[in-house]
């Protein structure tokens, strides 16, 4: 699925280039020309905070939302978690999510060998403990 700003950058591309004009590159694309005249309607504010929100996650690449909205909060910034998160998204700079560390197979009880003399107590395959007395 193809969104509409990628379709109305695709309509201005051809239509810039003079392959074709808007409502014929629009009709092409299944985009309404309503669709591709609407301009956005962020604010001066909203624009500033975005362009600030992309600013500090390209200088901190490994922090997170949580941190870029403390880092805006003590710029004085009144800014929402969740603008931030939504932010990052659209411009691809969500930190990746780190590898689960994943180890091979061991036995889970650990190696007990039998006792090679009497009066020892062999355990794991490294040492053996001595009993007083000769007991075992």
């Amino acid at each position: 699925m193809v969104s509409s700003a990628t379709k109305r950058a695709a309509v201005d591309f051809v239509a810039s280039s003079g392959l074709s004009s808007v409502v014929r590159a629009c009709r092409a694309l299944s985009l309404s020309a309503s669709s591709f005249y609407a301009r956005s309607r962020l604010s001066a504010r909203s624009r500033r905070l975005r362009a600030e929100i992309v600013r500090l996650s390209r200088e901190h690449p490994r922090c997170g939302y949580r941190r870029i909205t403390a880092l805006l909060r003590r710029a004085g910034e009144e800014v929402n978690p969740k603008r931030v998160a939504r932010a990052r998204r659209l411009h691809g700079l969500q930190v990746p999510r780190r590898q689960r560390k994943r180890f091979g197979h061991r036995p889970r009880n650990p190696v007990v060998s039998e006792p090679s003399e009497r009066g020892t107590c062999g355990v794991g395959t490294f040492s053996s403990i001595k009993f007083g007395k000769g007991r075992g």
